[in-house]
């Protein structure tokens, strides 16, 4: 139920009076989704929203007119692409659409992708990410702001790609489980470590390297450890920075193609390690916004390797992680709290206040978002398979058995993808998932002929 102690209503009313009255365009998720935002503007006294949404469905009641176009969603690095690509060269038929419900083009866009350029049509993007991508296109300036705020970081080299370093540095910093290679990200697109490949143990690194040489000048190269994946999610206010629940990633190889699927707030910290990721968090926002002025969202990839949090990748702006927290708290958008962060507005709130209504809504509703690309769209459209506990692990679920969760296989835009949704009775292992969705994506694979074999996790568990 949605009272005067939900988050939605301490959000809404610091951001009423930027929305009030004012046009909005949505971009970039299916035409049902938007019916949280859509209801959220309305009862901020903003005018009705047009939506621009990349697969059919139900229209959201009060919206002004849509418009469905073909954005490919196979995973959040092609969508963050295909998504730039999109608003920088808007189709006639959409153009028309836009100048029709916004003629003097004074219409706010909100894209909810990292990807979102800084104008579409002569139109603001509350939500870019252009001017942060400038600032950090840099690999050395993460180095450098990971070692300003004394947060440990696995040995590396960022080295140039058209010279035979990289192979050195592989061969260098391989310490038995192969080596992570990042690229700066040139395509538009800024997802976590979404220019990355891997190079397995004693493989050999040179059609790596030449694959990064036909797309970025440096390359930064570092050992694959044991470890687990763990991100962490915030916003920066004007007066302070929210930290929100640290939560597994779900990071999967396939055949040395990363490919990040996900994250899953099952997973709880020790205190000590609970404090550090989120202590990072605080002093990246308090230093993004000392240094740049930086407001809105961003969120921390990085990896816990025993006692020890070593982040590997910053992204400002959308994030999978904010999308999971936003469906964790039902009716809440964060997409239009953050977007009026990022055009200035002052909310009024302070950190504390909304750590207080925030947290305990997140500790008390977990939940995993995973969705895996696959090279097969299905024949047949949407299919699931249900998935249960057996004594010998996690098996398809037959006739009386209770289900904890189940894959589903989708077409989306142009590709398929496998979405497992896990329950809360779906297997963990001190709260990790990760190792449990690979078992589930193999059974789906196994079932649907999908194509997207031998996925397994980046990083093994640490013993």
């Amino acid at each position: 139920m949605r009272g005067p102690e939900h988050p939605a209503a301490l959000l809404e009313g610091g951001m009423a009076d930027f929305y009030r009255g004012r046009r909005t365009i949505l971009i970039g998720r299916p035409l049902p989704h938007f019916t949280t935002q859509v209801a959220a503007l309305l009862r901020m006294g903003a005018a009705a929203p047009f939506v621009i949404a990349n697969e059919s469905g139900q229209a959201p009641a009060g919206i002004a007119g849509h418009c469905v176009v073909d954005l490919d969603m196979a995973d959040p690095h092609t969508h963050a692409r295909d998504t730039a690509r999109f608003m920088a060269d808007l189709p006639a038929s959409v153009r028309i659409a836009l100048d029709a419900y916004d003629p003097d083009r004074t219409a706010l866009v909100l894209a909810q992708s990292a990807g979102a350029p800084s104008r579409m049509d002569g139109r603001l993007v509350a939500d870019s990410g252009d001017e942060w991508r400038t600032k950090l296109a840099d690999l050395t300036v993460l180095d450098e702001l990971w070692d300003q705020l004394g947060a440990p970081r696995l040995p590396s080299s960022t080295v140039a790609t058209e010279t035979s370093l990289p192979a050195e540095a592989a061969r260098f910093h391989d310490l038995g489980y192969g080596t992570l290679w990042q690229g700066q990200q040139l395509d538009g697109a800024w997802v976590p470590l979404a220019s990355a490949r891997l190079v397995p143990v004693n493989a050999d690194p040179v059609p790596t390297a030449q694959w990064f040489a036909e797309r970025a000048s440096k390359v930064r190269i570092s050992p694959i450890v044991a470890g687990t994946p763990c991100g962490v999610a915030g916003f920066v206010l004007p007066h302070g920075t929210v930290v929100l629940r640290p939560y597994e990633e779900i990071t999967l190889d396939h055949e040395g193609e990363l490919h990040y699927c996900g994250c899953s707030t099952y997973l709880d910290l020790p205190d000590e390690q609970h404090a550090q990721v989120t202590g990072l968090a605080t002093a990246v926002g308090e230093e993004l916004s000392r240094r740049w002025g930086f407001r809105g969202p961003f969120h921390i990839s990085g990896l816990l390797v025993g006692t020890g949090y070593f982040p590997l990748d910053l992204v400002l702006r959308g994030g999978l992680g904010h999308a999971l927290i936003e469906s964790r708290l039902k009716g809440v958008s964060f997409g239009l709290f953050n977007a009026a962060l990022a055009a200035g507005h002052d909310v009024g709130l302070s950190p504390l206040d909304v750590q207080k209504h925030l947290l305990p809504w997140l500790e008390e509703d977990r939940g995993a978002v995973i969705a895996v690309p696959t090279p097969l769209a299905p024949q047949l459209g949407t299919q699931t398979l249900w998935l249960t506990q057996h004594d010998s692990g996690l098996g398809q679920a037959g006739t009386g058995d209770q289900s904890c969760g189940c894959a589903v296989h989708v077409t989306s835009g142009r590709g398929g993808k496998l979405l497992i949704i896990a329950g809360p009775s779906f297997p963990r292992t001190e709260g990790r998932i990760t190792a449990h969705a690979v078992d589930a994506c193999a059974i789906a694979v196994q079932r649907w002929s999908t194509g997207f074999t031998n996925v397994r996790p980046v990083w093994r568990a640490a013993r």
